[in-house]
């Protein structure tokens, strides 16, 4: 196609579609022609500022979905790449990272985001993972020490924070109370060699953990460890320097598991005084948990024992007069309050047990759920 010749014809009259082409274009309207020149307003104070152009390496640091932190040489300060802040780092000060710097000082303002895509599977759920952690008033530290200190995986849903690790799942559940949940632990059979075979399903990890907080869950989750000598002791198959051994770690997660008052509360005293005490400190210990509320604690020397299978919170006493407090349900023919940790049955035989109170409703409803599991 053949270029046209155009040609301009003194003193012709054609039409202007200035307006037009400016229209079109997103140019500003607001323009006259002056003796055929176009001639454009003062420019406003409302001037858009020119849009950052991205250098090609920080394109390809952003683009590369494995790389999750930027930080700078200078301030050594770590953030989410997509925070706000990593945009005013230079080029040149420009440092990446595909996992969390812990000796790296963290962002205040990204750094639970920070966090949670260390070690979430599903990161974009960053808004119900918010919502969750308000709800349990977890807090910044102990968000932390999930997923930097601990390096724990989680995956969230409404109510729920799924969390894996070492070999066990857990799932801790938000209840309608803020900042109360409860913890789930994964089911599973164990084989002839004290070997774990994981099988589907979760129960209720004790009686203890169907109403508390986030801050005794997640020391159970951080601490658990399953000991197949344990398993083992239970089920009368080891010989007897094996059953030393399990009896030794017995006593030992005993001690780690139950209470000593009598160190607390000093010389002995007359039971009435020293149950005032135990009321007093029991009451400051569990103020938050709502099956710890005092109000009616009984005494065995007044009350009696509770009906045959009712879950309690009890005080017992030693051979040695020493003073523990558990949880379990009371067992009228065997005349015995017990609980079980895994696999673990512990018993008190009821002339051991001082006072007892009853469970809330909700508590015992979750136990009938963990023995169907």
């Amino acid at each position: 196609m053949s270029r046209k010749n155009i040609s301009y014809v003194k003193g012709y009259e054609h039409s202007d579609f200035t307006d037009l082409l400016n229209e079109l274009q997103g140019k500003n309207e607001n323009t006259e022609m002056i003796d055929g020149a176009l001639l454009l307003d003062a420019p406003s104070s409302m001037e858009p500022v020119c849009a950052y152009e991205e250098s090609e390496e920080r394109h390809r640091i952003m683009s590369d979905q494995r790389i999750k932190y930027l930080y700078s040489k200078k301030d050594g300060i770590i953030h989410d790449k997509h925070c706000d802040n990593a945009k005013d780092i230079l080029d040149e000060d420009l440092l990446w990272s595909e996992e969390y710097l812990p000796k790296l000082k963290p962002c205040p303002d990204c750094m639970i985001h920070a966090y949670v895509i260390a070690g979430a599977k599903d990161p974009k759920e960053i808004e119900t993972y918010l919502d969750f952690f308000e709800r349990t008033k977890m807090t910044t530290e102990q968000i932390r020490n999930i997923y930097v200190e601990n390096g724990m995986k989680t995956r969230i849903s409404i109510d729920t924070m799924t969390v894996w690790h070492k070999e066990d799942t857990w799932r801790i559940k938000s209840l309608p109370k803020k900042g109360h949940v409860q913890l789930y632990h994964n089911n599973y059979a164990v084989r002839a060699n004290g070997v774990r075979e994981f099988t589907q399903g979760f129960h209720i990890q004790s009686l203890m953990c169907a109403d508390t907080d986030i801050r005794y869950v997640l020391n159970i989750i951080k601490k658990y460890e399953y000991k197949p000598e344990e398993y083992a002791l239970h089920n009368g198959k080891l010989n007897k320097a094996e059953k030393k051994k399990a009896k030794q770690c017995q006593v030992e997660k005993i001690q780690k598991l139950t209470l000593s008052l009598e160190a607390l509360l000093g010389e002995k005293t007359a039971e009435p005084t020293l149950w005032q005490k135990v009321k007093s400190y029991i009451s400051g210990l569990f103020s938050k948990k709502t099956f710890f509320e005092l109000n009616d604690f009984l005494m065995v020397s007044e009350q009696g024992y509770p009906k045959n299978q009712a879950i309690c919170v009890y005080i017992w006493k030693d051979k040695n007069e020493q003073l523990f407090w558990q949880t379990g349900i009371y067992n009228q023919k065997l005349k015995q309050f017990s609980v079980c940790y895994g696999t673990v049955r512990y018993a008190i035989n009821e002339d051991k047990v001082i006072a007892w109170k009853k469970m809330n409703a909700d508590a015992v409803a979750l136990e009938i759920t963990d023995r169907r599991n």
